[in-house]
């Protein structure tokens, strides 16, 4: 121990020059004796590039760094499975997080109501929206009012009420308790190429109307009418003339109604003009927004609640397929795979002819038809109904059927007829038809 003690060197004692800055007061870093030093700098390990004394601060940062690096690392050691179990709770509270975000925006569950409904429509084309528009044909398949529509395009009140008839009294034994009616546009869009002035189609349409109430109040039944709005076809004064005679007629026989013209009006100071313009697609019928706005109307009148979500693009046919909850394979019918993954081809479909596709999973056979409304022999296109043609004969009405997509091919004679009084609605063309069936050969 004497040995070990005595090859140590001592600390040399201070110089006078140290003794001097001491006493004068000046407060100077401690500097190690130089015996210290070369001790210092025998015992340290070799390096390329020397290292700098540290201070005493810098120091105990790095000894307190390396103790806090030390008793981390001995944590992390000590329980890694801990960590993980944390950083996998972690993770997948993340992505339930972002699904439950996704699956409220995007995959939304839908409720469908699949008893049978008790409101019925019949109308005219004026709600035709209801069928061409894909907000309103999900909403419609949602609520289950697919089966209670029921649409006469280009008719007037006298004939619709005769065309509508027998499924209005289909709708009424089925358990129908409210109607929504609408007619009576097509009166007034004539009324330039007609005799009667509008005293008299007022008269006349409330009749009309009258005959709908008085059916539905004997099967215990509320009826709803929906007044005509302005078109190009009648003059301002024309159409305030009529709205006035035909609204004092309707509330002296305590019918109910609601009036479009004063819902799609934005002030008072719109005029007829200002409704069409911002309202109607062709100056006589309904944007989809516009017919949106009438429905919820109707629909408040009874009490019910009309929430459409305009935020979705989601195709009514994909809507039509998961009410009934067919969940195949959209394209060749296998519950094996999805669309997505099907590989198959040369695909026919027996009820709508596509070639796309099944008929286990055609989706038009639940929708309704775009031109009159009815479920079951809808196919893609409105010219394909069978009510589109029935005042044609028969042998034509037949050709028209087998010929896909296009109806008739005319060839063009030198003559041709044109009808000199024509109807304003969508009987023109029908009228035109007929005119030029007999000036005109077929092909087909």
């Amino acid at each position: 121990m004497l040995e070990e003690r005595r090859e140590h060197p001592q600390p040399a004692a201070s110089t006078s020059s140290e003794k001097t800055s001491l006493q004068a007061g000046k407060r100077q870093p401690l500097k190690p004796p130089s015996s210290w030093l070369n001790v210092a700098r025998q015992t340290a390990p070799t390096t390329s590039s020397p290292k700098t004394a540290l201070s005493h601060s810098q120091t105990s940062s790095v000894q307190h760094q390396t103790s806090s690096a030390t008793s981390l690392a001995q944590h992390q050691t000590s329980s890694p499975t801990s960590l993980a179990e944390r950083q996998t709770s972690s993770a997948t509270s993340h992505r339930r997080r972002l699904s439950e975000e996704s699956s409220q925006v995007i995959r939304k569950k839908i409720k469908y109501e699949h008893r049978q409904s008790q409101i019925a429509f019949i109308s005219d084309s004026m709600f035709k929206f209801m069928v061409e528009d894909n907000v309103s044909s999900n909403f419609i398949l949602h609520h289950n009012l697919e089966s209670n529509i029921s649409l006469h395009r280009g008719l007037k009140s006298a004939e619709l009420y005769e065309k509508s008839l027998p499924s209005l009294n289909s709708y009424l034994a089925s358990g129908v308790n409210k109607v929504i009616l609408c007619c009576g546009t097509n009166d007034i869009a004539n009324l330039p190429f007609t005799c009667h002035n509008v005293t008299e189609i007022a008269q006349h349409v409330a009749d009309v109307v009258g005959k709908f109430n008085t059916l539905c109040k004997s099967n215990k039944a509320s009826l709803l009418y929906v007044t005509p709005t302005p078109n190009s076809y009648v003059s301002d004064t024309g159409f305030h003339e009529f709205s006035d005679k035909l609204n004092s007629l309707l509330t002296s026989n305590q019918i109910q109604f609601i009036q479009p013209f004063e819902i799609l009006k934005t002030s008072t100071d719109n005029s007829c003009e200002d409704v069409i313009h911002n309202n109607s697609t062709d100056q006589l019928h309904w944007t989809f927004e516009a017919g949106r706005r009438i429905l919820k109307a109707s629909l408040s009148h009874f009490g019910i609640g009309c929430s459409m979500d305009t935020s979705t693009s989601q195709s009514p046919l994909y809507t039509a397929l998961q009410k009934h909850q067919i969940s195949l394979c959209f394209k060749c019918g296998s519950s094996r795979h999805s669309k997505r993954d099907c590989t198959k081809s040369h695909l026919h479909c027996s009820h709508c002819g596509s070639r796309s596709h099944v008929d286990s999973v055609c989706g038009y056979k639940y929708l309704p038809c775009t031109h009159c409304g009815t479920v079951g022999h809808y196919v893609g296109n409105r010219t394909q109904c069978l009510n589109q043609f029935k005042n044609l004969p028969l042998e034509l009405y037949t050709a028209h059927r087998k010929s896909t997509p296009k109806v008739f091919q005319l060839r063009k004679l030198r003559t041709t007829t044109i009808p000199t009084k024509i109807s304003a609605t969508s009987n023109m063309r029908y009228s035109i038809l007929k005119t030029i069936v007999h000036h005109s050969v077929f092909a087909v």
